[in-house]
């Protein structure tokens, strides 16, 4: 999971970026 942008986040943080994280994983699968 290095290399890849992922960052460990928590709490509100966490809730503000992973509908951002799931659009950009969905977005590569279209890619694929």
């Amino acid at each position: 999971m290095e290399g890849n942008g992922a960052v460990l986040v928590e709490g509100e943080e966490f809730d503000r970026v992973q509908p951002r994280i799931e659009a950009e994983l969905e977005e590569r699968e279209g890619l694929a």
